[in-house]
């Protein structure tokens, strides 16, 4: 099949990782090691192909506690230290293979773009909750034969 050029279309599924994320809001970077899962709608031929995919990915990232009841100077809850926190990130996005030998499965490279949500909380403040990030992906496809 691979030596006549053969496309292969059909669902996909896989783990992930998005190890940076940039948040265009305040031009920032922020590491970190969400792991999660992708299903997308693969394209190409054997060997090669593109998936467009949704993701949900978990992590811990850091906020800040927050004291509601003392306000600073610009009327805003004054921060008391920082917490690790769980987030759940919503993504979609493109999954490239990125090298297949025959017999082998493919190492997989992404875009994607997405939010971060957090438990609210009067005393935890995430500045990037809700706020639009974009990412490389990196995982693994465990429908790839």
């Amino acid at each position: 099949m691979m030596s006549t050029g053969a496309g292969r279309y059909g669902w996909a599924y896989g783990a992930l990782t998005m190890p940076y994320k940039y948040y265009p809001s305040d031009k920032s970077f922020v590491a970190g090691v969400p792991i999660g899962a992708y299903l997308g709608w693969r394209m190409g031929r054997a060997g090669s192909g593109v998936t467009l995919a949704g993701a949900l990915t978990l992590s811990q990232v850091k906020a800040e506690t927050v004291d509601p009841k003392v306000l600073d100077g610009d009327g805003k809850p004054t921060v008391t230290g920082t917490a690790d926190v769980a987030a759940l990130s919503a993504a979609v996005g493109v999954v490239f293979d990125v090298s297949k030998e025959p017999g082998t499965k493919a190492f997989k490279a992404g875009l994607f773009v997405g939010k971060d949500r957090i438990t609210h909380s009067p005393t935890i403040d995430y500045k990037h909750s809700g706020k639009t990030w974009f990412a490389v992906q990196i995982g693994f496809d465990f429908t790839d034969n």
